[in-house]
């Protein structure tokens, strides 16, 4: 398999259990909400996160970044899904959660080629 695969692949799967746990488990809405959830915050987070604050900006605000990315996600898909109801304390979890993966993904996406920080951010 190739690295970028292997990459998304790990991170949707990360993604998954914590939209399940954050949707179906605290905020007690369906299970399969984190089938429709996660692909997108993963592509999100995997595109703007990943390729462009984690390069530009280093590991703490790239994780800031696509902690809120997610969080802003899954408010709106909330508003405009009647069925989706996400509570404060789910948004909050989701957040933070993905924030702390992602500052862990990070070395590991730049340890396999898949993201060459420039040198301003690897001071960060």
């Amino acid at each position: 398999m190739d690295k970028t695969t292997t990459a998304v692949g790990i991170k949707l799967f990360i993604y998954f259990f914590v939209t399940w746990v954050a949707i179906s488990i605290v905020a007690t809405n369906n299970w399969a909400w984190a089938l429709l959830i996660a692909p997108l915050a993963t592509s999100i987070n995997y595109l703007l996160g990943d390729h462009f604050f984690l390069p530009n900006y280093g590991n703490n605000l790239a994780s800031i970044a696509d902690g809120l990315m997610a969080v802003v996600l899954l408010f709106f898909l909330g508003l405009m899904i009647g069925d989706l109801r996400p509570t404060a304390t789910s948004l909050v979890l989701f957040g933070i959660v993905i924030a702390i993966v992602e500052y862990f993904f990070h070395p590991y996406l730049i340890r396999i080629g898949l993201v060459n920080p420039r040198e301003e951010a690897r001071k960060n």
